[in-house]
């Protein structure tokens, strides 16, 4: 699930300061390193959004293309409706 820009943001901030704090208290390698940990899972996840993002720009594009296309018009030749169909698959 995409987290909003702001609980992004604020996750990103509160993790910089953990790993300000684990460096300035003593044998606190464990919280820089949980912070580092989580600060490369949330920039790998934005990078990833982006890259999603971006890829769906053309596949929108090509998809408001069709849907912009008129259908076909189906033929007014008798014996090719939906009551002839349904007979056809019941012989």
């Amino acid at each position: 699930m995409p987290l909003a820009a702001d609980v992004h943001a604020n996750l990103l901030r509160s993790l910089k300061i953990v790993q300000s704090l684990g460096e300035a208290v003593p044998h606190g390698g464990v919280l820089k390193a949980v912070a580092g940990i989580g600060i490369t899972i949330l920039e790998i996840a934005e990078a990833q959004a982006r890259l999603k993002a971006a890829g769906l720009g053309p596949a929108l594009a090509a998809h408001g293309l069709r849907i912009s296309e008129p259908e076909p018009k189906p033929s007014n030749q008798a014996g090719s409706g939906p009551a002839q169909a349904q007979a056809a698959a019941f012989k």
